[in-house]
């Protein structure tokens, strides 16, 4: 169940010539305006919301099939395949968060719209607008024709007509109830229809069915909403109020749902979200081109850093130089480093490779946390580095300091000028708990020659590509959070009971944070290979022209190890427990994160 379909509008007012039920009139109809249909639509148009979607989305530029747009030599994919690709790509992300994450749930509007609004495109602006319009017009209209002289009972049917289905999605699907039976007799939209038709339509014993009708429907969590209906006077507001509580009625049961198929759901996880993944590149010929880019471009990386330091040889088209290229670099040395390549992703500019993208979310917040630890580390470092005393033994003070350091760096800091704002406090920061320290504890105090060093120090932080303290705990950060990986797939079956391995030196000051971050990047990364193997085999066996496993095998001597390895690293392993991937454990990792 997604929850679009729990969101559904009311049914909008349509001013068309029909006579209203209640009121008869032959004349002075409002009939629709008729407009001239304008040209047809042009490659330069913006296409629907959907298309849109999956543009500018995870799954690579979309070629739409329109003759400017789509040569006859290319693939392209036609309107249909790409609505089909909307539908997967939902199915595919919600069965994802579902399995990974137990806190999952269809949460009320009013939880995620503040943040939303703060993030909406013009388009969703836009929409968020509209509906709210015509919500507003509709209820408007149902308030008007109720208070008119005879009353116009149009819109009020079809909201009821609309209730009743609500009311009837609720029930079991499998069997005709007596609630069933219930509902298709006091709502019989033919005989209310009648009534209406010869004023005999008492709109107040409609409402209080209905009340009564949710009331033994509805879950304890909702007898307060449902009981507050009843001192609702004006029909149109009650009505309303109906309609809200039927929503959240319909949320209640959809988190049921959702609930109860988890278990099902986690352990079928690996099989459908693959299949789910084919089906959507089934309608996309061109949906890995981004996985193929990122691929590529760490590879290239790769090859670039193995000739600088003299561990391949000269690049030629011989076969014995792919094969040394080939030895040199693994499908997994590629992925590993690949992987790692994601904690430096630009997410504002840059599309989020297709394999990765249901985790699009969790790659981010472990980016912030992971620029949060080096900066947290850089900032003690260069601390030492610039008052010259014995800081680094005060363990009191660095802890205390690190304790203020990570809640001024806990609000995100995409912005080059807010990393500047930010670092200007962490001095005044730094210097004030140092001095106040150092005169509590050594009877000392600070030249201010000190904080001009400081400064200097710290602010130099603001360009991070350019800052050795910050490149040299990266490099660091990213060594010991690939050896942990490593260290876990080597022994998968007692995960649990390791001892963490110990952080490299200067980043001891964030240890434990450090431990966590790493242990919740292993479950995203081996999760996602478990999945996405096969589709990583493909594209790396292109990359390092390994035809096939067998070519590979009977190429060389010791191509039968190399073929070895690369089944080993992208086949499931039926042996490896999924809850350690999956639910619990992951969420509680999210967990950890969030309150470190």
């Amino acid at each position: 169940m997604s929850e679009e379909n729990s969101e559904k509008l009311p049914l909008c007012p349509n001013h068309n010539n029909e006579t209203p039920v209640g009121k008869k009139r032959s004349r002075d109809v409002v009939k629709p305006i008729e407009t001239k249909s304008k040209s047809k639509t042009t490659p330069t148009q913006i296409p629907p919301k959907p298309v849109l979607d999956i543009c500018k989305g995870h799954f690579g530029k979309v070629v739409i099939s329109t003759p400017s747009a789509s040569p006859p030599n290319k693939k392209s994919s036609s309107m249909k395949d790409l609505l089909e690709a909307k539908e997967a790509a939902h199915n595919l992300f919600l069965a994802h968060e579902i399995a990974v994450n137990d806190k999952f749930k269809i949460s009320e509007p009013s939880e995620k719209m503040p943040q939303q609004q703060s993030k909406q495109s013009p388009i969703e602006k836009f929409e968020t607008t509209l509906k709210t319009v015509m919500y507003r017009a509709f209820w408007d209209k149902l308030d008007k024709d109720l208070k008119s002289e005879p009353i116009i009972f149009n819109h009020a049917l079809k909201l009821v007509a609309e209730v009743k289905e609500i009311l009837l999605s609720l029930l079991q699907k499998d069997r005709v109830t007596t609630m069933h039976k219930r509902i298709n007799e006091a709502l019989d939209m033919e005989l209310l229809q009648q009534q209406a038709e010869n004023d005999a339509l008492d709109i107040q014993k409609l409402s209080t069915f209905l009340i009564d009708t949710m009331a033994s429907m509805c879950a304890p969590v909702r007898d307060k909403d449902v009981e507050a209906l009843r001192s609702i006077d004006n029909i149109t507001e009650l009505f309303k109020g109906i309609y809200s509580v039927l929503k959240s009625m319909s949320r209640d049961t959809a988190n049921f749902h959702i609930a109860a198929f988890r278990p099902h759901i986690q352990q079928q996880m690996v099989e459908q979200e693959r299949s789910k993944f084919s089906l959507l590149l089934s309608k996309l010929p061109n949906g890995l081109d981004v996985t193929e880019k990122w691929l590529e471009r760490v590879y290239m990386e790769l090859k670039e850093e193995h000739t600088k330091n003299g561990k391949t040889s000269t690049p030629s088209s011989s076969t014995s130089d792919k094969r040394t290229d080939q030895n040199s670099l693994s499908p997994m040395t590629v992925l590993k480093h690949a992987y790692t390549k994601l904690l430096q992703w630009n997410h504002a500019t840059e599309i989020f490779p297709e394999t990765v993208a249901v985790d699009q979310a969790r790659y981010y917040q472990l980016q912030q946390e992971y620029k949060r630890l080096l900066l947290v580390a850089s900032v003690v470092l260069s601390t030492y580095a610039s008052l010259d005393t014995q800081l680094s033994s005060q363990q009191s003070h660095i802890t205390s300091l690190k304790k203020d350091l990570m809640l001024l760096l806990e609000s995100e800091y995409t912005a080059d000028n807010e990393l500047t704002d930010t670092l200007s406090a962490i001095v005044e920061l730094v210097w004030d708990k140092t001095c106040r320290y150092l005169k509590e504890i050594a009877q000392t105090t600070l030249p201010a020659e000190k904080k001009i060093s400081l400064a200097a120090q710290i602010e130099n932080l603001s360009c991070l590509n350019d800052n050795p303290i910050y490149n040299l705990l990266a490099k660091r950060a990213n060594k010991y959070i690939s050896d942990v990986v490593e260290y876990y797939s080597q022994h998968k079956s007692s995960i649990s009971s390791l001892s963490p391995l110990p952080v490299p030196q200067g980043l001891q000051v964030v240890a434990m944070e450090m431990s966590v971050l790493a242990a919740s990047y292993h479950r995203l990364v081996s999760l996602n290979q478990l999945v996405y193997g096969p589709f990583y085999a493909s594209l790396l066996s292109k990359l390092l022209g390994l035809k096939s496993p067998a070519e590979s095998q009977s190429a060389t001597p010791g191509g039968a190890k190399e073929s070895s390895n690369f089944k080993s690293l992208f086949n499931e392993d039926k042996a490896m427990n999924h809850s350690n991937l999956t639910g619990k454990d992951l969420s509680s990792s999210e967990s950890q994160d969030n309150s470190s």
